[in-house]
């Protein structure tokens, strides 16, 4: 789908001194089909995935949101709104950078 478990020590280390962005329970973080702008660290909480075909995933904190489509360029296969009160860092396209397997290595 659209995100990849990390340990609370690879998080931590890949948010750096970011600010947090809280989100409440129905917020989205991002809509199906829209094309990535960047990657989300999950720091706290839970989102539910809603793809096509009303197919559902919870992914729980931590993990880190859109990085296969920020790689690969392609739209978001799903929907992510949070299901609990959510701690959240948007690293942007252009903050990473055009290496982003650079930027995934030195944080794993």
């Amino acid at each position: 789908m659209c995100h990849m478990p990390v340990s609370s020590e690879q998080i931590i280390q890949m948010r750096g001194e970011r600010p947090v962005a809280q989100y409440r329970p129905g917020q989205v973080l991002f809509y199906l089909d829209h094309r990535p702008m960047g990657l989300w660290l999950l720091l706290h909480g839970e989102v539910i995935l809603r793809g096509r075909n009303q197919q559902r995933t919870y992914v729980t904190a931590p993990a880190v949101l859109g990085f296969v489509q920020l790689q690969t360029d392609v739209s978001y296969p799903a929907t992510a709104q949070a299901t609990t009160a959510c701690e959240v860092v948007f690293i942007g396209r252009e903050e990473l950078g055009s290496d982003l397997s650079a930027f995934a290595t030195a944080n794993a």
